[in-house]
């Protein structure tokens, strides 16, 4: 948010010195949105400063979903503690109005860093990026999707004295939980997120289909943009901006980026997939496939339309002379489709990006902007029911190596269930439908895993939290004898992972059909 402008320095009717929740003392404005306002204050008692968050009390009355994303906002912040998230201290109602307490940051959004620098590094973009995909692997683990990952919602937090910077995740308002769905909470057909990061499930409304792959679209627009100060697509206005998202994928980047390395390009556009099934089968593997460009610090040029393009980077050696990069070879063999770096042409001309019926629908905006959401939705549908044969990739990716666990002390339990449907189910808790990766500390405890979907028989077994491990299992139908289990329990390092497999996408029912109905735009996310 902006700094509050002099003309409004009592939002809500707060001014410095005034206190919140008994406790809390207003010291400045921080900034002021359509449904409240952020406070920097100092604790009364132990004179810690922090961040209040102010609702207004006519938005929570006249939308009661917006004080319930608001609880909801605090509860998952605090569900899924992690250093790259930002912390909520406090919650609680003031005189009618809501207030939320975080940890107080100084320093800048990366949304404001990249209007200021862009094009970034490579490298810089990566080690921001980094621990957030951390973070939101750990809420993926806990069935939690972000859905609103954006650079506004990067902070770069800087602590006095410390040249070092910390992302911090934050705004959880418009999380979902992959099983719940938000009952309640969001109606049938209401798109929630900001258009320019969103992928094209989340654009037509589908709220169902949105699952922890939208929260890695997102991360591939954010790397998009750092690299080449764009975002992947362009359009005048909200509706404008949903439909070229769904009906088309996002342009290649060395459109714009023709110098960029070919691994880490494929590796952006393969996060940018059309359909979630082609992405990268977890945060997980995407951060792996970054790894290698980490120490990258060349800016490159960004290419603009009728401006020839740049020649390609050569990485050398020490001594001057052009060397072979393994881990660019690596990194490409990791991503489907991706070409070799050989037979990237450094004034090959970029792809053109499809136009399709966009020209046309463009031109109507103004007036049925609506109708063209339904048509995107339409067109998404039918894209996705042609989806039953995916192409074959230009070069088979090789298996990658085990990966080690983001924190030495901790273990991650991979699972994958078929039908994609089945319930998977920890000690009692439900943690993800279909697949789930959960990050647990090494500690020898024994969990309970419990697989259900319906008509087909449930499982059972025990995990030992002792080494990395992968299960995958297939639930026999209901009655059927079942199958000698597989042997679950792990406690050797785990051999490499077979790709996540590609689900054919479920056409939608001919009785209540999402895309039929007129999607409702959400304009009430508070603090966008």
């Amino acid at each position: 948010m902006m700094p509050s402008p002099a003309a409004n320095d009592r939002p809500l009717g707060v001014s410095p010195g005034d206190v919140i929740g008994g406790r809390y003392e207003i010291i400045r404005v921080l900034g002021v949105g359509g449904t409240g306002a952020v406070f920097e204050a100092r604790h009364r008692t132990i004179q810690r400063t922090v961040a209040v968050k102010l609702l207004l009390p006519e938005i929570a009355l006249a939308n009661p979903a917006v004080p319930q994303r608001f609880l909801q906002e605090a509860r998952t912040s605090n569900e899924v503690r992690h250093k790259n998230i930002v912390e909520v201290l406090d919650f609680g109602n003031d005189q009618g109005r809501l207030f939320m307490v975080m940890e107080f940051l100084e320093g800048e959004t990366l949304g404001a860093r990249i209007k200021r620098d862009a094009p970034l590094t490579p490298g810089a973009i990566i080690r921001v990026l980094d621990p957030i995909m951390s973070a939101l692997a750990l809420a993926h683990s806990r069935g939690i999707v972000h859905r609103d990952v954006k650079p506004q919602n990067i902070f770069l937090s800087h602590t006095p004295g410390d040249d070092g910077v910390t992302p911090k995740l934050i705004d959880f308002g418009i999380a979902k939980r992959v099983i719940t769905d938000d009952v309640g909470l969001t109606a049938t057909g209401m798109i929630l997120g900001t258009p320019a990061y969103m992928p094209p499930e989340q654009a037509t409304g589908g709220s169902k289909n949105v699952t922890p792959a939208a929260d890695q679209y997102a991360l591939g627009a954010i790397l998009y943009e750092a690299l080449t100060g764009s975002v992947p697509h362009q359009a005048d206005s909200y509706p404008a901006m949903l439909v070229a998202i769904v009906t088309g994928p996002a342009p290649d980047i060395r459109a714009l980026r023709p110098d960029l390395d070919p691994g880490l390009a494929a590796v952006v556009m393969r996060a940018l997939a059309y359909e979630p099934s082609q992405r990268f089968s977890s945060l997980y593997e995407m951060r792996d496939a970054l790894a290698p460009f980490r120490d990258q610090h060349t800016r490159g040029a960004v290419s603009r339309p009728g401006a020839p393009p740049s020649v390609m980077h050569q990485q050398t050696r020490p001594d001057g002379t052009p060397g072979p990069d393994e881990a660019r070879r690596a990194a490409l063999a990791r991503v489907p489709g991706a070409m070799a770096p050989e037979a990237v042409s450094p004034t090959a001309p970029p792809r053109a990006r499809p136009h399709g019926a966009l020209p046309l629908i463009a031109g109507i905006i103004g007036v049925v902007a609506v109708g063209m959401i339904v048509l995107a939705a339409t067109l998404l549908a039918h894209r996705r029911a042609r989806a039953d044969r995916p192409p074959a990739p230009a070069v088979i990716a090789a298996p990658s190596a085990p990966r080690a666990s983001v924190d030495g002390d901790n273990i991650t339990f991979r699972i994958d269930v078929d039908p994609p449907t089945a319930v998977i189910t920890l000690d009692g808790t439900v943690v993800g439908q279909g697949h789930a990766e959960l990050l647990r500390p090494r500690d020898g405890r024994r969990y309970q895993l419990r697989l259900s979907a319906p008509g087909h028989a449930n499982v059972s077994d025990v995990l030992v939290a002792s080494a990395d491990a992968r299960i995958s299992r297939v639930l026999g139908p209901a009655g059927a004898p079942a199958a000698p289990p597989p042997a679950l329990v792990r406690t050797a390092p785990t051999p490499p992972p077979t790709p996540f497999p590609t689900l054919a996408p479920t056409p939608p029912s001919s009785g209540r059909s999402h895309d039929r109905r007129h999607p409702v735009i959400d304009r009430n996310n508070p603090f966008e």
